[in-house]
């Protein structure tokens, strides 16, 4: 997938991309690194991320 351009990922790809950049945001709150130290996190940053991590998860693994 990363070394597809972005506008020429196919559907399964796009929908790859957006799981993984979910999942890695959300990752981010939890971790205490050279990476996340500047991160700051309020509830409206951290709920859209705990909301699309369940349906983009089952999207992705196609419920198994």
């Amino acid at each position: 997938m990363a070394d597809t351009l972005a506008a020429q990922r196919t559907q399964e790809q796009r929908w790859a991309a957006i799981y993984h950049d979910v999942k890695s945001m959300s990752s981010a709150a939890h971790h205490d690194d050279s990476t996340t130290e500047g991160f700051s996190w309020s509830r409206a940053d951290a709920e859209p991320s705990w909301q699309l991590r369940p349906g983009l998860l089952g999207r992705y693994t196609g419920g198994k």
